[in-house]
This record gives C-alpha cells, structure tokens and sequence, in this order.
C-alpha cells in the first residue's frame, strides 16, 4: 500500500465510532499507509448538515495535506517499515522463493532505507497510464 494516504471512515447507529477508528488506523499504519484523517459518522447523533460539514472539513484537510506531502508524520510508519525490512531481508536469506519477499524485491522496497522515501517515490498524484 505504499504510496497511497488513508482516511479512517466509521459509521455507526450511535457510539463506538473512536474505538474502532482507533483500531482501523492501527490496520492502515501496519499496512504502511499514513493517516490524514478520520471521518465518524453515528447516525443516530449526527444529522444531515453534521455529517456535510465533517465531510467537508475533511476534504479541506485532505486536500491541503496532498499539497504539501512534508505535512506527513512518519514516524510510526518509519519504525514498522525498519522492523518489516529487517524481517523480509532474513526470509528471503532463507526462502528466496518466498512471494512476500519476492514482493519486496520486485517493487524495490529493499531499495530504500527510509520508508518517507520509499512512499515519496510511489506516491503520485496523477498516475501515468
């Protein structure tokens, strides 16, 4: 998932939204995707102009962020790329026929030794075809 920015979505019928927007970015950060945001709807407490605003308020962020990728936090992204790089550099010494490792390899993760370079790389706004 490198190179790609998430947004945390939850909805629900009324609380809960934090905890499980906790976890999903917790999911995101391990996939190697940074957070720029989060959206938590509860329907029951939410109504349609709370919902337009957070919605646009996002939007404001996102779009501001995407302008200026430095913004980004890294920092846990950094430490779980290191501890994957480590890691996927011993499978392959032992299974170099092993598809995650093959995965890396092939996409040159093993490259980079920062993972702020590693996404600044893939990272495109507009995709080339």
């Amino acid at each position: 998932m490198v190179g790609k920015l998430g947004i945390g979505i939850t909805y629900s019928a009324s609380n809960g939204n934090e905890l499980v927007a906790n976890y999903l970015n917790k999911v995101l950060t391990y996939w190697g995707i940074p957070i720029i945001g989060n959206l938590n709807i509860a329907h029951l407490i939410d109504n349609e102009e709370a919902i337009a605003t957070k919605i646009d308020n996002l939007v404001i962020k996102t779009l501001a962020l995407i302008s200026d990728i430095k913004k980004l936090n890294f920092e846990a992204l950094e430490k779980i790329f290191e501890l994957y790089r480590v890691h996927y550099k011993n499978v392959g010494i032992n299974s170099p026929e092993n598809p995650e490792y093959q995965s890396w390899k092939l996409n040159g993760f093993f490259d980079e030794f920062e993972y702020e370079a590693l996404f600044k790389k893939k990272f495109q706004l507009y995709p080339e075809n």
